[in-house]
């Protein structure tokens, strides 16, 4: 089983980090959401982009510890942008008002194409 593995983190360009969160996150495993959040907000990153596509369970231990990286990164100047199409968790987000400090996306690629285009980079 793969439950001790940090999640994946990667570079993408406009400034932006992403973290494919992935399995169930729960109280014995939300530690790698928050050490991934972690490890991406300190690139400098504008945008911290959460994958959470593979995500198959989110327990209250896990959605506060994701409400308090978004605060986090949020009073750092970031966003986080959460991807997910999952109205469980759609409304879980919404009952922890944390959508005053986030952004979701329904899909990688719409969340991808917000980016900001860099200099020498062309748009889509």
């Amino acid at each position: 089983m793969d439950d001790d593995k940090a999640f994946p983190i990667a570079q993408l360009s406009g400034g932006a980090c992403m973290i494919a969160a992935s399995g169930e996150l729960d109280a014995s495993s939300a530690w790698r959401l928050q050490d991934a959040l972690g490890a991406a907000s300190a690139t400098g990153a504008s945008r911290v982009i959460a994958d959470f596509a593979a995500v198959t369970y989110l327990d209250a231990d896990a959605l506060a510890i994701l409400a308090s990286c978004a605060v986090q990164i949020h009073r750092a100047g970031g966003t986080l942008v959460v991807v997910t199409d999952d109205p469980w968790l759609l409304r879980l987000l919404d009952a922890e008002h944390s959508r005053d400090v986030l952004e979701v996306e329904p899909t990688l690629r719409e969340a991808i194409e917000r980016l900001p285009v860099g200099p020498g980079v062309e748009g889509p």
